[in-house]
């Protein structure tokens, strides 16, 4: 990757984190430390005026959405990777589950709403299409970062990003319509063409722009990946030492047992020649007696 590459990365990256930021924080102030059925839930979501799974639901789903993204920013981080591969593998496995959890939040507000989303038909189908790719992703890398799999690990782990930041999207999206004038001022406004476009839009995109930056990338190098493989095999050689170390003395002691073994036999066979000389001594001597 050249240089150019990972400027146009890191300008990125700050862009993404400057941006979310004033929206992690209305997220913590207004809904993650706000009650159940406080103002601004009812101002987000009327519905959750009511009691029950969707109120629980949507509250995981803000609350485990909201350490998808801070994780999110953690993940990428070299020199977290390089320096604290421990604290990289810690914060993964939290990215993922957060994700996980964001996605099952999600579906179960969706599900046991008593209505449909403002959206209809096509926001639900939608908004549950996206949740189940987010657990799909989630899945997916920390079943390769398991098994060791560094360059697959990596390439989910970038899309998985990507849909991280799908949410942020979705109301960027909105921002900048509203400041060209395309308001919304009543849920039936979420019909519209280009509001049920966009139900799918903020985050099947994403997929495409993964793709790309996983190509950018090219092929994995994975420095960790080469240290954890050389302790792997010095690992293996040590173990495969102390086998020899442990099977050396049995060796060693069949081997005197086989020395042994033919002394032995050695001895036998001495003996019986000596017996057998003895008789033909003792026959001899019969034969001139009687001559």
């Amino acid at each position: 990757m050249g240089a150019l590459t990972r400027a146009g990365f890191a300008v990125a990256y700050v862009a993404c984190l400057v941006i979310a930021s004033p929206f992690l924080w209305r997220m913590l102030t207004a809904y993650i430390f706000s009650p159940w059925r406080s103002d601004a839930w009812v101002e987000l979501l009327p519905r959750l005026n009511a009691p029950g799974l969707p109120s629980a639901g949507m509250y995981v789903h803000w609350c485990a959405g909201f350490a998808v993204m801070v994780l999110g920013f953690i993940q990428p981080l070299t020199p977290v990777r390089k320096r604290w591969p421990a604290v990289h593998r810690a914060s993964g496995h939290a990215y993922c589950l957060a994700a996980l959890l964001t996605s099952c939040g999600g579906l179960v507000f969706i599900w046991t709403s008593p209505k449909l989303c403002v959206g209809g038909w096509n926001m639900n189908v939608a908004f549950s299409a996206y949740g189940l790719l987010l657990a799909m992703l989630a899945v997916g890398t920390w079943v390769h970062g398991r098994a060791r799999r560094f360059e697959r690990h990596r390439n989910w782990a970038i899309r998985l990003w990507g849909q991280g930041m799908a949410s942020l999207l979705y109301r960027l999206y909105y921002i900048g319509l509203a400041a060209g004038g395309y308001a919304l001022s009543s849920e039936k406004d979420f019909h519209r063409p280009l509001d049920s476009a966009l139900d799918w839009w903020f985050f099947l995109p994403n997929l495409l722009v993964a793709e790309g930056v996983i190509v950018l990338l090219g092929p994995h190098r994975p420095a960790l990946a080469a240290k954890d493989g050389a302790l792997a095999l010095l690992d293996d050689s040590a173990a495969e030492s102390d086998g020899r170390d442990q099977r050396q003395p049995e060796a060693s002691a069949r081997v005197d047992a086989d020395v042994e073994g033919d002394a032995e036999r050695e001895e036998v066979e001495g003996s019986a020649r000596t017996l057998g000389a003895g008789r033909v001594a003792l026959t001899a001597t019969h034969t001139l007696t009687a001559v």
